[in-house]
């Protein structure tokens, strides 16, 4: 019973954190282009981000993400992405209660796929 009772309480710690991270958006990224852009739902505060690759695979060389507040970040990365894997968390910088992301542009190298496009997913925590 103990043993029950020790692994609920360390799912229920590990709960929260799991839950931690939103989605900011989707982008299309499509072929003879080297630059894409996601608008984050209004009011979307983040210490953190990452990208995934969902179709196909890119090579992301760096951010700009744009704060509601007129702040701006420019994020190196220069990560080539395989499909179905995300970056580590990026730390903005700034205040502890996070940052108000207002929208995020992504370079990135040309690629080379079958499906003719690769889709970033951006998530925040």
């Amino acid at each position: 019973m103990r043993t029950l009772f020790a692994a609920a309480l360390a799912l229920s710690l590990l709960a929260p954190a799991a839950q931690a991270a939103g989605s900011l958006g989707q982008m299309t990224l499509y072929p003879g282009t080297d630059i894409a852009f996601l608008k984050a739902p209004d009011r979307e505060r983040s210490r953190d981000l990452r990208l995934c690759a969902t179709r196909g695979h890119v090579h992301v060389l760096w951010l700009d993400v744009f704060l509601r507040n007129g702040g701006h970040r420019t994020v190196p990365v220069n990560l080539r992405l395989p499909r179905d894997h995300c970056t580590s968390w990026i730390k903005l910088r700034g205040r502890a209660l996070g940052r108000d992301v207002h929208r995020i542009s992504v370079h990135y190298d040309s690629f080379h796929d079958h499906s003719g496009h690769a889709v970033l997913r951006a998530e925040g925590q």
